[in-house]
């Protein structure tokens, strides 16, 4: 069953052009839950015409498909403490996502040094 996205060649496919395949799942089975069945299906992204193809024959009636397997809001947390927690790195909040969540900034590496001081200049001037 070919799955074609409309204006795929707009998204972020990430290494879809580099051989990277698409997640499937039982519906309700992509998020990352203890027990839960995902596996990879034949995946091909065609750059030129921004078709991502998804070729898989289902067993069910029904399944899930995502080319980037999702994260539960607290997998994504956990991520996120986890490395905030590492040396050179911190965390900033850049505002808020639709659904009301933290968006989420990792900066790694030390903050670039303050600008040096404008020069400066002293002068003296006496008037005959």
């Amino acid at each position: 069953m070919p799955a074609r996205p409309i204006a795929a060649g707009q998204t972020q496919l990430g290494g879809a052009d580099h051989g990277a395949r698409a997640a499937r799942a039982r519906a309700g089975g992509l998020s990352r839950a203890r027990g839960a069945r995902r596996f990879r299906v034949p995946t091909q992204y065609d750059k030129e015409a921004g078709v991502l193809t998804i070729t898989h024959i289902p067993e069910q009636d029904a399944c899930q498909y995502a080319y980037f397997a999702s994260y539960s809001y607290q997998r994504h947390q956990s991520m996120v403490a986890d490395l905030q927690a590492r040396d050179g790195v911190r965390l900033e909040m850049m505002g808020q996502t639709l659904d009301g969540h933290d968006l989420d900034v990792l900066i790694v590496g030390a903050p670039p040094p303050p600008p040096p001081p404008p020069p400066t200049c002293t002068m003296w001037h006496t008037v005959h």
